[in-house]
């Protein structure tokens, strides 16, 4: 992975140019944001490009990280950076769904939106803050019905998404991706996935975590949106747009570096669980192409696998780029991926035998209609038989989406 830049763009406090991430040139963004002033704010109104409702005129303005407050005569406003812009905002507030806390306005430069703004409506605490808390304290139940309320949420925005626009399953690329990562990181691990028809590429959030979420007074789950992060930025360069299941994916890694604490085995399978359960028990399949949700989450075919898959490969590469320490969940599924690629093997040979013992037993059944003879009858009570063994068996092996990496 090397860093290139080019044709920039610069204000006295921005600094827009290239990247070169996965082989793959990417919009970037620089600013000082703790030294940002109103002179800067109004400078930078004057060369970049502003949609929606943008403060012009402003009191007082406040940096801290990728965020900034911004106090006006008609009220406050939160700032939220992006450090890899990207265009697609604007046609994700084409869906309105009221799961989603859009944003009121942006600052693009080139239709990549640099910053996106939303009325400041106090701290709050997010889902990831009352997540901790349910954990910290045992309280099992709760941190179960909040992930639910949270899947729920990802689910219903996912749909009203997917109504906006949906296209077939992009398997060349993703697994191009996929590819990229694995060497990328120097990774040990080799995976592609088929790509079924069960995952049609849509118009998503990118990478999520829980502190995206947060909860009304009157119960209302909500997901304020995320800036892209480095593979989302990838994909957007590329032309990409990708699955329903990635995002869900992202919280599931997420959740496992929160259950790094003394959650037994099956704890951890239940909180997965009512994440996965939330987000298909949204009525509609929209976001996964016709098929019943559940089925596309199956392992089988890629599945909900292959994006945690993905998630733990794209973190590992954004915690190299900026030398944090790689989170121990994302460790830990990549260390696992070789055992449930052997689980596959074994489920494919059960699959095949399955499909061979049908076969059988639908020639048997010919045999016994045209009267060939003695052969038919146990050929197809053999066939079906074996089908059968091989269905149930096919079944108990392959693991429900909770429990793939768990």
């Amino acid at each position: 992975m090397v860093d290139g830049r080019s044709d920039g763009f610069s204000t006295s406090s921005i600094i827009f140019e290239k990247t070169e991430i996965l082989s793959t040139e990417v919009n970037s963004l620089f600013s000082e944001i703790r030294e940002f002033t109103v002179e800067n704010w109004e400078d930078m109104l004057g060369s970049f490009e502003t949609w929606g409702e943008v403060p012009r005129k402003i009191n007082s303005l406040i940096g801290e990280d990728d965020h900034m407050l911004i106090q006006t005569e008609q009220g406050d406003y939160k700032v939220q950076i992006s450090n890899y812009p990207a265009a697609g905002m604007r046609a994700r507030i084409r869906s309105e769904d009221e799961r989603v806390d859009w944003p009121c306005g942006g600052i693009s430069y080139r239709e990549s939106d640099i910053m996106l703004i939303w009325p400041h409506g106090g701290p709050g605490l997010t889902a990831e803050d009352v997540l901790r808390r349910h954990l910290h304290s045992g309280d099992i139940d709760s941190a179960v019905q909040l992930l639910e309320r949270c899947g729920t949420a990802l689910g219903s925005a996912h749909e009203s998404l997917s109504a906006v626009w949906s296209g077939p399953p992009n398997s060349k690329s993703w697994n191009s991706v996929l590819t990229r990562l694995e060497e990328a990181t120097d990774s040990r691990t080799l995976w592609r996935a088929p790509f079924r028809p069960g995952m049609p590429a849509v118009l998503t959030f990118g990478t999520l975590s829980f502190s995206c979420f947060t909860e009304s007074p009157s119960g209302t789950m909500r997901i304020r949106p995320t800036t892209p992060q480095l593979t989302d930025a990838v994909g957007k360069s590329l032309g990409i747009e990708w699955p329903a299941l990635r995002d869900l994916a992202s919280l599931l890694n997420e959740l496992g570096e929160l259950c790094m604490t003394d959650l037994s085995s099956d704890h951890k399978t239940l909180l997965r669980k009512a994440l996965i359960d939330g987000w298909q028990s949204v009525e509609g399949s929209l976001r996964t192409g016709g098929r019943k949700p559940r089925k596309a989450l199956q392992i089988l075919g890629g599945g909900l696998a292959i994006w945690e898959y993905e998630q733990a490969l794209s973190r590992t590469m954004s915690s190299r780029k900026t030398e944090n320490t790689v989170h121990y969940s994302s460790r830990r599924l990549l260390e696992t991926v070789s055992s449930v690629q052997r689980r596959l093997f074994t489920i494919r040979i059960l699959s095949l035998l399955s499909i061979t013992g049908l076969a059988t037993g639908m020639i048997g059944s010919l045999a016994i209609i045209f009267d060939s003879g003695q052969f038919g009858l146990p050929a197809s009570l053999a066939g079906y038989s074996v089908f059968a063994i091989m269905r149930f068996l096919y079944a108990k092996a392959a693991p429900p989406p909770e429990a793939v990496f768990n």
